[in-house]
């Protein structure tokens, strides 16, 4: 088959197919580097996701430990026999509050029965005070769970 092409075409044709194959290796390469982009962007964003999950799962640990701290001590110690003195000087030195960043503050909430009121009551405000009451979102007859304790007590004394 011959190719009847014009004097001007022939001249031209080179230069169009060396364009036309330029075009297309440059759209290739293109191609190619935005799926490499994509590949190492989601890779680093992998890699950062992770790195904030382990120092989420780090700081929640971290709590957990604290609290853990605080549970141990009233244990240990006997919730009935610790006094508001007793747990402000145990959280001064262990310093939870400052290795507890954004934490308020740190408390201990005692749970008894409606019929134990009054042994809860007279056992706190011997050790807070005669004017010690307790203050309920909604009357309710179950269980009262009563925040005791909190650290630092200023910020925080809308709690007790």
């Amino acid at each position: 088959m011959s190719w009847n092409l014009s004097p001007r075409l022939r001249q031209l044709s080179l230069p169009i197919l060396v364009g036309a194959g330029t075009l297309i290796v440059s759209a290739l390469f293109s191609y190619q580097v935005e799926i490499n982009n994509r590949a190492q962007a989601e890779s680093r964003l992998r890699l950062e996701l992770r790195l904030a999950v382990g120092h989420l799962a780090a700081r929640f640990d971290f709590y957990d430990r604290n609290l853990n701290s605080v549970r141990s001590y009233f244990y240990a110690a006997g919730h009935q026999t610790i006094t508001r003195s007793a747990f402000a000087t145990f959280v001064r030195t262990h310093e939870l509050q400052a290795g507890v960043p954004g934490a308020r503050g740190l408390g201990y909430i005692e749970r008894f029965s409606p019929d134990q009121e009054p042994d809860f009551l007279k056992r706190a405000r011997a050790d807070e005070g005669p004017d010690f009451a307790i203050r309920q979102i909604a009357p309710h007859s179950g269980d009262r769970y009563v925040v005791h304790y909190v650290e630092p007590e200023q910020p925080n004394s809308q709690a007790i």
